[in-house]
């Protein structure tokens, strides 16, 4: 893919969410950094990026003009176009202060390592919902479960802090019908994960199914880190997935199959 407009996240089944997980990368040399961040919005998440202010983003007082010296500014890359060598920059700057850049903006991939903050580093931060995969499960007796695997998107590019940040506990309740009866499912998974870790967890549904099946899902998980100062904070998201069941069983199917193979 060569363009990605005004960023949509249409590969995630996430429905709401209260915040979202930070994981910070950076790549040695300007053009993998560019081709990191492609694949990272390609892969559903936006990347926060820091700008040197400068002029760009003048202050009515000298103090204020220190302290975004001092700071930087953050913007969210939410798109790109290689035909025309540009990000799509989303930018909170208000529109009523001074300066040139509001709004949605083109940044050049020329431009990119020299006005971002840390660009010997080509330093950037993915901002990422929670990664979530439901997988189902049977067994030769027809037992029905769901494997649920939970936590960080890792984007390319080398991790910064991958240990000092984590998820902490995941508090999980599944909804779903079976023959017109509506089953409530609560558990919580206890631990802590940083990136490239996945909590997990199996649910039994039912047995012997035959149905398409519904799940809505509510998780909350606390988000931890030391830097640049220690943070606590609390993320809520729904998500929701059609899965299909059939009433035959692991067993039943391996025969089916073998008797199939002999047909031929």
């Amino acid at each position: 893919m060569e363009k990605i407009k005004l960023f949509v996240n249409e590969k995630t089944k996430i429905k709401k969410t209260t915040g979202l997980a930070p994981v910070i990368s950076y790549e040695p040399w300007v053009l993998r950094s560019i081709e990191s961040c492609k694949q990272t919005l390609l892969d559903g998440h936006p990347v926060l990026i820091r700008l040197h202010s400068g002029a760009s983003y003048p202050c009515k007082t000298d103090e204020n003009n220190y302290k975004l010296d001092m700071e930087s500014h953050s913007v969210m890359i939410i798109g790109f176009d290689d035909n025309e060598k540009t990000f799509d920059v989303l930018d909170p700057w208000p529109e009523t202060a001074k300066g040139v850049n509001k709004g949605i903006w083109k940044l050049s991939y020329e431009l990119f390592p020299i006005v971002c903050v840390n660009s010997s580093l080509s330093k950037a931060t993915a901002l990422c919902l929670p990664e979530i995969y439901v997988v189902k499960l049977s067994d030769s007796e027809g037992n029905c479960s769901l494997k649920l695997n939970l936590g960080f998107y890792t984007p390319k590019g080398y991790i910064i802090d991958e240990k000092q940040s984590n998820f902490k506990n995941f508090n999980i309740e599944l909804t779903y019908k079976i023959n017109n009866e509506i089953i409530t499912y609560k558990n919580e998974i206890k631990g802590k994960w940083v990136v490239g870790e996945y909590a997990e967890l199996i649910i039994p549904i039912g047995k012997n199914l035959n149905s398409n099946i519904n799940f809505k899902f509510n998780i909350s998980t606390f988000i931890e880190g030391k830097r640049p100062y220690p943070y606590s904070d609390k993320i809520d998201f729904e998500y929701e997935e059609n899965i299909q069941f059939n009433n035959k069983s692991i067993q039943n199917y391996e025969e089916e199959i073998t008797q199939k193979s002999k047909i031929v």
